[in-house]
């Protein structure tokens, strides 16, 4: 009973649930600015889904510790003391923030998610591609062609 406790309250519940608490704060104050205006994206938009994002993100973290113990997995699979894969991380997004005006977000975004599924993940060349064309065609479609906010173009124009 008292280890039912202990999973219950546990860190990540804890932090799940502030974070819910959070997220409905933002959600609910947010709901009272105009989502949209004359010119475009509203002074709500970012924050409504700022808010649904952080909700959902904090539903998932609390139920996937309620259901299983991640914790201790991902202490056996790498060392806590090794930051290598987090300067890694660092490392190319740095390197992606400096290809950006060369080469244009959409293809700067793919390059980046292509090497963080890729080497980091270590998944297939095939799992890398969709991940990084879907994500790269997500962002063009919701701000491009919904909200028609422009992006760094590369040398292609996309």
């Amino acid at each position: 009973m008292l280890q039912r406790w202990k999973t219950l309250f546990s860190g990540e519940v804890l932090a799940g649930l502030f974070l819910t608490g959070l997220g409905t704060l933002i959600l609910l104050l947010a709901l009272s600015w105009d989502y949209t205006s004359d010119t475009g994206p509203g002074p709500g938009f970012l924050p409504v889904w700022l808010g649904i994002v952080i909700l959902s993100l904090s539903s998932l973290l609390i139920f996937t510790t309620l259901r299983k113990r991640l914790a201790s997995n991902i202490a056996t699979r790498e060392s806590a003391n090794n930051p290598t894969r987090s300067y890694m991380i660092w490392f190319a997004i740095m390197v992606g923030a400096a290809l950006l005006t060369t080469l244009g977000f959409y293809v700067t975004f793919a390059l980046l998610t292509a090497f963080l599924v890729l080497v980091m993940e270590k998944r297939s060349v095939r799992v890398a591609v969709a991940v990084a064309a879907g994500g790269a065609v997500g962002f063009y479609l919701i701000f491009s062609l919904a909200l028609r906010v422009p992006l760094p173009s590369g040398p292609w124009g996309f």
